[in-house]
């Protein structure tokens, strides 16, 4: 370990010593019920260790059930759990055997991750600020990511003589995932009498999902020659048809929605359509894909359950334009554009009618359905 790993280790090990110390005065004490219990199924959850695609060590699972402790239980209570946790996750079959300053560094790190999340959930997410139980868990469960990650990439960063985005390239972009399913299942899992809405099981489909990204893109493809462009002029019969029939489909969503003219809140629509087409100009390029993921799904699906048909199918049609002529490698035909933005445009009619679907078979009576 080198000097500068050495002091940094040392300054983590100080400010979680006494993140422990501060905790024993001026927290209320734990009542003991679930404290033994918890402690037991944290420490269990820290033997699991797994090898997850993309990373290059292991991932425990005691990260979800630390924040469920952050949460719903005592700060005095989480630490001990989290340090025992600490402890196993440092000895339990390891490849070699840990120095100390490992093992006290690793228990520091989660002393002070979950500290911070337990002064955020006291004392800006607590009952007087209003803020609901998923608000407060998705919150602190970003606190606890970030602090860890950072305090462990910055000691591996320094230990390996790497960049600090390096480290989190190679560990922890890839156990981001993984963590968000985890602290999903504890958002998910009824606890002191409330039961989870239906939306926390759409976000865990979602999640998953992630998961399956991420994992997609780790494996290796089979080797194949790179592909090269299609030189040829004309467009086969099949994909013709094919374009034509979204266009067409496109065209008539959006002749419907004008002849509808819904236009309650004109101020609000302008405001969706700035907003959305500045997020089209947005675009990310993800790796091993060929073109760009543009940011304006999020919008359009706040305004698919915010907005009357008429002003969806038009936010659409421009933010599927504005995609396709901003910042392209080469310029697009006037198909390829058209084709966009009726693609987008038919996606987000057939989400708003299933999402007004939705809604009224929700809220019919028994009986009429």
């Amino acid at each position: 370990m080198t000097r500068g790993a050495r002091l940094y280790a040392t300054a983590v090990i100080a400010a979680g010593s006494l993140v422990v110390a501060a905790s024993v005065f001026g927290w209320p004490s734990s009542d003991g019920r679930f404290s033994v219990a918890y402690l037991l199924l944290v420490v269990l959850a820290s033997m699991a260790k797994l090898k997850l695609p993309g990373i290059v060590g292991t991932y425990s699972l005691n990260a979800p059930l630390l924040v469920f402790g952050v949460v719903y239980l005592t700060l005095p209570e989480t630490l001990a759990a989290g340090c025992a946790g600490a402890l196993t996750q440092s000895l339990w079959r390891a490849k070699r055997r840990p120095s100390a300053v490992q093992v006290l560094f690793n228990a520091a790190n989660l002393a002070i991750s979950i500290g911070l999340c337990a002064l955020a959930n006291r004392y800006l997410l607590g009952r007087e600020a209003g803020v609901s139980q998923p608000v407060a868990l998705a919150l602190a469960a970003g606190l606890y990511f970030l602090t860890n990650t950072y305090l462990t990439s910055e000691v591996l960063a320094l230990v390996e003589s790497k960049s600090l985005r390096d480290v989190w390239r190679q560990w922890y972009l890839w156990s981001a995932p993984y963590f968000l399913v985890g602290t999903a299942v504890v958002g998910v899992t009824p606890f002191g009498g409330r039961s989870p809405e239906p939306a926390s099981w759409v976000i865990l489909v979602a999640l998953l999902y992630l998961v399956h990204f991420f994992y997609s893109l780790s494996v290796k493809p089979p080797g194949s020659a790179p592909a090269s462009e299609n030189t040829a002029s004309g467009i086969p019969n099949r994909a013709r048809m094919y374009i034509q029939a979204v266009v067409f489909a496109g065209l008539l969503m959006v002749a419907f929605g004008i002849a509808q003219g819904e236009w309650p809140q004109p101020v609000r629509f302008a405001a969706y359509l700035a907003v959305a087409t500045l997020a089209s100009l947005c675009k990310v390029r993800l790796p091993r894909m060929t073109g760009t993921i543009s940011l304006n799904f999020v919008l359009l699906i706040v305004a698919v359950v915010e907005l009357p048909f008429s002003e969806v199918v038009l936010i659409s049609a421009v933010a599927g334009v504005a995609q396709s002529v901003w910042k392209t490698r080469k310029r697009p035909r006037p198909v390829q554009v058209v084709f966009n933005a009726a693609c987008l445009v038919v996606s987000a009619s057939l989400a708003w009618a299933a999402c007004r679907w939705l809604a009224a078979a929700g809220s019919a009576e028994p009986g009429l359905l």
